[in-house]
């Protein structure tokens, strides 16, 4: 099994009281490719990496519209049986945040972080 994706999304500008608020407007990419290997009967390694570009919000300056660029990384497996999956994961992830303002340049805020889950799947 292999996926390949891309997205692109626009984010349109809002007004406030009748009248457009500049800088709110953002763009937004990812991509990735995900690969789920046979490991065995039953057992799958899946492996995935992603890329991720935010442009963020000039609104203000706070960090839910700063702008992001990122990577990741993720590893697990897949057991199987029947109509149901269980995948235990880890992940790996890291990037820079800035915040987008119009005259001035911002500084840059480094990220790093190590994560995992479980993840059940079940068809019908």
């Amino acid at each position: 099994e292999l996926l390949a994706y891309t997205s692109y999304r626009w984010r349109a500008p809002y007004a406030r009281d009748g009248q457009t608020v500049e800088r709110s407007s953002g763009q937004y990419v990812e991509s990735g490719v995900r690969a789920a290997v046979p490991w065995g009967l039953g057992r799958d390694l899946i492996v995935s990496t992603d890329l991720r570009w935010h442009s963020g919000l000039g609104v203000d300056q706070g960090l839910p519209t700063a702008g992001v660029a990122s990577a990741g990384i993720t590893a697990g497996l897949q057991f199987s049986r029947g109509l149901t999956a269980i995948q235990p994961y880890a992940r790996l992830q890291g990037g820079a945040l800035q915040q987008r303002a119009v005259l001035v340049e911002t500084a840059k805020s480094s990220f790093f972080s190590i994560g995992g889950g479980l993840v059940v799947v079940t068809r019908f």
